[in-house]
């Protein structure tokens, strides 16, 4: 099962769709949770030296998608310095900086870090607006490193390192393309900058790599009617359709193509699957193929760990803030077995050059490496690892696996 973000309620569906429900399959019921074991996390390691000093950059609480990152970040940090000697026997320490989501605030983070010289490095998890912090804390040199964050600067400026693949929105649908030996897809988008963008510059190299070509359909922010959007894509003859967005605007999305009977492959990222929601969509989610920040399989050890973590430290309803864990863990990761002194140049130099690949936190077997530049078109993304689910009519996404897509993203030579 994979970790939602809270979103508000949605409108329930006329009664007149509810005939279109007929015919769905059942889905599992959810176990229901256990506790923790919180054996998992070891020995205790306690870190004795002088501490060394991030800052966690967030949206903060007033952005209702982000209540448990700050926690869950944390609350990592503090296992980290208790049981896993922090780094190089340095606890860590985090100063928290909230911008609610706003470019000045984000920007007033970013400056602030840079004016403490004591600040190694910069830690975010989802950043709204990370383009503006990097544009500050790149040419001071010190390190930006976030769970999963896009944007032009983001992914070409030094000092910055995005743990995650940022280009999988519109790398999942060209591999699955792939896969399928589509030749045609399409990307219903909101049409916003940050989403439009990225996905005009992408989408022609990536599915050209995968043999296939994709129609990009923006539709504006509040449309209340899919339908449209939806119809396009078929006429299209598209045999993957992606949906990118998050909230109403993929509640829109999902109820249009049920509506409409639509039989090929639906694709999405984990933030547009809301189990809140999934009884308001006919038949769910069911069978929607979902590029996912954050794997909560039960078995896999990071899982148990994360489980762990939250209840060592008193963290509930953290499941939503699973890319607090995964930045700050990853941090640790990044830098494990780094000697000498940490300071704000020590830990850039560590993070630009990783000298091996090592485990993503809650990434389903992928691996990082900071500095290797898997993916040549972006290249401050640490991972060319997507990992891909398939969700359940509830939002239940199962299946998960760890692909490599490097090559979609390889430029044409010659």
């Amino acid at each position: 099962m994979i970790s939602q973000r809270r979103r508000k309620a949605w409108l329930a569906l006329p009664a007149a769709m509810s005939l279109i429900v007929a015919g769905c399959s059942g889905s599992d019921d959810d176990s229901g949770d256990t506790a923790a074991d919180t054996s998992v996390l070891g020995t205790a390691n306690k870190a004795t030296g002088t501490p060394v000093k991030v800052m966690y950059e967030a949206p903060g609480s007033q952005l209702v998608n982000h209540t448990q990152e700050i926690g869950v970040a944390k609350a990592t940090a503090s296992y980290i310095n208790d049981y896993l000697g922090g780094i190089n026997g340095h606890p860590i320490e985090i100063q928290v900086c909230e911008d609610a989501g706003q470019v000045g605030p984000a920007r007033e983070c970013a400056n602030k870090a840079v004016a403490d010289k004591d600040i190694v490095a910069v830690l975010t998890a989802t950043p709204a607006n990370p383009d503006a912090v990097v544009s500050v804390t790149s040419p001071a040199g010190l390190s930006f490193f976030s769970s999963a964050a896009s944007g032009t600067k983001t992914a070409t400026m030094p000092n910055t390192h995005v743990l995650l693949n940022g280009a999988t929105v519109v790398g999942v649908p060209a591999y699955l393309a792939k896969e399928k030996g589509a030749k045609s897809a399409a990307i219903i988008t909101i049409d916003a900058p940050i989403a439009t963008g990225q996905i005009n510059m992408l989408a022609p190299l990536v599915f050209g790599n995968a043999g296939a070509k994709a129609e990009i359909i923006p539709v504006p922010i509040g449309t209340p009617d899919m339908t449209s959007a939806v119809q396009t894509a078929l006429n299209k003859k598209a045999e993957v359709i992606h949906i990118l967005g998050a909230g109403d605007f993929c509640v829109s999305a999902f109820k249009a193509i049920r509506t409409l009977g639509v039989r090929e492959q639906v694709t999405t990222i984990d933030q547009c699957i809301d189990k809140k929601v999934a009884d308001q969509i006919p038949c769910g989610y069911e069978g929607v193929k979902v590029g996912v920040t954050a794997s909560l399989d039960p078995e896999a050890q990071d899982t148990k760990v994360f489980n762990a973590v939250l209840d060592k430290y008193g963290v509930k309803d953290g499941q939503d803030g699973t890319l607090g864990f995964s930045s700050v863990l990853g941090f640790h990761r990044a830098l494990s077995g780094m000697e000498g002194d940490l300071t704000r140049e020590s830990v850039a130099a560590g993070l630009n050059k990783m000298p091996e690949a090592v485990d993503v936190p809650l990434g389903a077997g992928g691996t990082f490496q900071c500095g290797s530049k898997p993916v040549a078109v972006v290249p401050n993304s640490c991972s060319g690892n997507a990992v891909i689910g398939t969700a359940d009519k509830d939002g239940n996404i199962g299946d998960l696996e760890s692909v490599t897509m490097s090559e979609l993203f390889a430029m044409p030579q010659g």
